[in-house]
């Protein structure tokens, strides 16, 4: 998990650039750590570009070196309003390369053609053979269907332990919608003891008024729960009472709070779903300006969480079915109608999001991204510039690349049949 400027500053230093940190400055000059006398010549880097991101505004974050002194390792530019240089870092790129603007709308570009294998889940319906992908917003065609299982598990809920952020880290996770919130996402190096299950877990707290994140059913499996019992559980950590799980229907809801002790706490939350609703809403709850943090949320129909020893439940299992598409819209199509109570399990091709600022961090691995976006840098570059040296960035950039892109779709196997032994008498 890199940013997008430790992404950038590897990309600079293989396309032959400088990075570093600065070490003081003025207004119009900067001394780079890293370069004092380093090459003896003082026309080494000028005209140069020299991006600085730690700078308090775009507009003072890229100049060209208009001077430069070998001696000392101080560049000279136009002015700066930004005279500030506290732990600031520099990259340099020569004189025709692309831009840091370029090198980010680069980096999205790449971003978003490079996908890797997403699972989702589906609660089987009762008799049911079409199993719609219309939620999963980034399937163009069947060809972005990896794979199909089965497994027994009776869990409703999709991504409940929160490790799809298909809209980036700081928007609601995959397949859960926010209202007036402030979302966030834990991970297991920075915050483990906000996280109980998997790399990740999401941080809350409403802006503005009480936030609330939501999961809905599909409204097919909503008619077929009507008058049902149905159970929720998270796990919660959180400093005040005002944090909770809830399971909404058209009649109302049932909650459950934390006890605000700052603790992790498993809320669990029973309802007896209403006779004629037409949605099931599960709801994470956060007051206004206070922070929450949920994990590992799981529902099924009965008035208890099923347990999760049987290694059965978790077991993926081949399905015979087809992948189609109408309207524009893909489909699985199983062979035989389920029955409900399980889950059909998909993976997908799914795109990594953009990111919107150096400190953003992506999920893509460095070992793709990297060549990755040195070939996406290198096939734009006008056709003028270097084409020698271009190619072979472009070359090498695209081996890399193609190398280690296919760990990025890797399937789970699925549970293999026992051998059944034939012996004579």
């Amino acid at each position: 998990m890199s940013t997008r400027l430790s992404i950038e500053q590897e990309v600079a230093r293989r396309l032959g650039g400088r990075v570093g940190s600065i070490t003081s400055g003025n207004a119009t000059t900067t001394v780079l750590a890293g370069l004092i006398d380093l090459t003896g010549d003082d026309d080494a880097y000028k005209h140069w570009q020299l991006f600085m991101p730690d700078a308090a505004t775009a507009a003072d974050q890229s100049r060209v070196v208009t001077a430069w002194d070998d001696s000392t390792g101080t560049a000279t530019f136009i002015t700066r309003s930004d005279t500030t240089y506290t732990d600031e870092t520099y990259i340099l790129l020569g004189r025709g390369d692309p831009s840091k603007a370029a090198i980010d709308a680069a980096l999205d570009e790449k971003l978003a053609r490079t996908r890797f294998a997403a699972m989702s889940v589906f609660p089987t319906v009762e008799q049911q053979r079409p199993y719609w992908l219309g939620a999963l917003s980034w399937v163009r065609s069947e060809d972005d269907v990896l794979a199909v299982f089965e497994r027994s598990s009776p869990d409703l809920v999709d991504n409940g332990n929160f490790e799809l952020w298909g809209d980036g880290s700081s928007s609601a996770p995959t397949r859960w919608t926010a209202t007036t919130a402030t979302v966030g996402r834990n991970n297991v190096r920075d915050n483990p003891e906000r996280i109980t299950r998997g790399a990740y877990s999401l941080s809350l707290a409403g802006s503005g008024a009480t936030g609330t994140l939501d999961f809905d059913l599909a409204p097919e499996l909503v008619i077929q729960l009507r008058g049902s019992s149905l159970t929720l559980t998270a796990d919660v950590v959180a400093g005040a009472v005002t944090e909770l799980i809830a399971i909404v229907d058209d009649d109302g809801s049932t909650t459950a709070a934390h006890t605000g002790g700052g603790g992790s706490e498993t809320l669990s939350v029973t309802r007896t779903i209403g006779s004629t609703t037409t949605r099931i809403r599960f709801r994470l709850q956060a007051a206004q300006s206070v922070t929450g943090h949920f994990d590992h949320v799981r529902s099924n129909a009965g008035t208890s969480i099923a347990s999760e020893s049987d290694a059965a439940a978790s077991a993926l299992r081949y399905i015979p079915h087809e992948v189609r598409s109408a309207g524009g819209v893909a489909y699985i199509e199983v062979s035989t109608p389920t029955a409900r109570g399980s889950q059909i399990v998909v993976f997908t091709a799914m795109p990594y999001p953009a990111l919107s600022s150096d400190t953003d961090t992506t999920d893509c691995p460095d070992a793709v991204i990297v060549p990755g976006l040195l070939e996406q840098i290198a096939q734009t570059m006008w056709k003028h510039k270097d084409r020698t040296r271009w190619d072979r960035l472009l070359h090498d950039g695209r081996v890399e690349f193609m190398a280690a892109v296919p760990m990025l779709t890797k399937i789970p196997q699925p549970e293999t049949a026992q051998p059944i032994v034939v012996t004579g008498a």
